[in-house]
């Protein structure tokens, strides 16, 4: 894509967005082709909104390892993060920045706390809540503490700003993460995992906000070894695919009701490379149907057949290159799942010289085909000069929708929901109910807000009252926040028989 066609496309896309947030005052648009457009690497723009991906060479960041994009339901590119260098011993290297669909940073948008050499260290997610305003998750690696952000792109004249800045979460936390609908097709999970030991810790964002983090000890991993890498769930989001580095690679299930995971297989225990000075899973992703799991260490790509009796057994070599040490020669980084259901593989160079080949992706052409059938094909799509560097944005399934022929009721009924804040002062009675719910507080402070939503995220409920009465709504599962006079939520949910 040259200067003038950008131009006209930026022309076209602000009356689109104009159109977009003039129909948001009427209804809640459902999303499309929100990963239509990749911003990565040293300053490459991908547009899949063409029958063939274009290249877009006027977009500026440069990261090593994070970057995230989002695009409008149209496809039309919004904004975009990543690092502002590769170095990563300068101040540059270790802030991430924002920049709207005309390259220019974002109002209050050149000091969100991050670093260039973070696998998974950003992914923005749209507000359930709000059409015009952005989540962006973000890691910052000296103290490994997780942070957000929030853009509003209806504000600064539809240019965007970013309105709540580098807001802490937690620490502790490892590079991976990856997100995924709620089983109500509009809400999020946001999943990460603690370093040295075996702690998911996962949010929940809705239209209320976000909630968390709730922790749930699963699994193999317990080291610093699985640190960096990818963790990547499936296009229907009910597994997560989980990059050992030089410990183990797993597959485990999802539920999208709950959270919580359940039914772990490892692998393989490599030593996985074809070199034994590359021993280290990074990269990985599924196809779209998930019939297929892709796995690669920096000189090696493998395929397991998720339908298999045996799927360890299953792991086949689609890829190698041989060469004496990983830090002097070409490896392959971070996958993407495009919208096209081709798989696009990074290059790198892990000495930062990069050579022609870095000027390319690598593609699995038929991801769900098996073994060589796959078509992969290293380094055989251009970026028109610009460099590849380990990452591919990070993507979710903007498209995810409800999960079907599911009783999340009654699984939700069995499942304790934690609440965010540490010796609750909020009591109520009775619960389960046939419909009226009392509301107390176990200490002085006085009730000033109670929301309540359904399983979908609707706000049926919200006032000052200390009771409420549901018996003109459906038996199930709804969940509450209050908030007392010292500003303090308390979340947790209500069972109506």
């Amino acid at each position: 894509m040259n200067y003038l066609e950008k131009l006209i496309y930026k022309y076209n896309r602000n009356i689109a967005l104009f159109s977009v947030m003039l129909l948001c005052f009427s209804f809640k648009v459902v999303a499309q082709n929100q990963a239509n457009y990749w911003v990565f690497g040293d300053s490459v723009g991908i547009n899949f909104n063409t029958a063939i991906p274009t290249i877009d060479t006027t977009v500026i960041v440069c990261t090593d390892e994070p970057s995230a994009s989002i695009s409008d339901n149209n496809g039309n590119l919004l904004f975009y993060v990543g690092s502002a260098s590769l170095d990563q011993s300068i101040p540059a290297g270790k802030k991430y920045i924002v920049r709207n669909f005309n390259d220019s940073i974002l109002q209050n948008g050149d000091s969100l706390v991050g670093h260039t050499s973070m696998t998974q260290g950003l992914i923005i997610l749209p507000d359930p809540g709000d059409s015009t305003k952005y989540y962006i998750f973000q890691k910052k690696l000296s103290v490994n503490n997780f942070y957000y952000s929030i853009v509003d792109m209806s504000a600064n004249g539809g240019l965007g700003s970013v309105i709540s800045l580098n807001n802490y979460l937690t620490d502790s936390l490892n590079e991976k993460m990856h997100a995924v609908k709620a089983a109500n097709g509009k809400d999020w999970w946001i999943l990460k995992h603690k370093i040295d030991n075996n702690d998911f810790v996962r949010f929940k964002l809705d239209s209320l906000g976000l909630h968390g983090p709730f922790v749930q000890s699963f699994g193999v991993n317990n080291d610093f070894n699985c640190a960096a890498g990818q963790m990547i769930f499936s296009k229907a989001g009910d597994k997560l695919l989980f990059t050992g580095g030089a410990a183990y690679t797993t597959i485990i299930d999802f539920n999208r009701c709950t959270g919580l995971l359940s039914n772990e297989i490892v692998l393989d225990t490599f030593p996985a490379g074809i070199n034994t000075t590359s021993n280290t899973r990074y990269g990985c992703s599924f196809s779209s149907t998930g019939h297929f799991a892709y796995v690669s260490a920096f000189d090696s790509l493998w395929q397991f057949d998720l339908t298999s009796a045996n799927i360890p057994a299953s792991k086949q070599l689609i890829w190698g290159i041989a060469h004496p040490s990983t830090f002097l020669d070409i490896g392959i980084g971070q996958h993407m799942l495009g919208p096209n259901g081709k798989i696009y593989i990074a290059n790198e160079k892990w000495n930062f010289s990069y050579d022609s080949l870095c000027t390319y992706l690598s593609v699995i052409n038929d991801p769900d085909n098996p073994g060589l059938s796959c078509n992969f094909a290293p380094y055989s799509f251009s970026l028109n000069g610009r460099t590849s560097t380990l990452n591919l944005p990070n993507m979710p399934n903007y498209n995810l929708g409800v999960l079907e022929n599911v009783n999340c009721d009654s699984i939700l009924a069995s499942v304790e929901i934690p609440s965010m804040s540490k010796g609750s002062v909020v009591q109520i009675y009775p619960n389960p109910s046939t419909g009226i719910f009392h509301f107390e507080t176990l200490d002085e402070s006085k009730i000033q807000n109670l929301e309540v939503v359904n399983l979908t995220g609707e706000q049926i409920f919200t006032g000052n009252s200390t009771e409420i009465d549901l018996r003109d709504f459906p038996s199930g599962i709804y969940f509450y926040r209050v908030m007392d006079q010292k500003q303090k939520w308390y979340f947790g949910k209500l069972i109506k028989e």
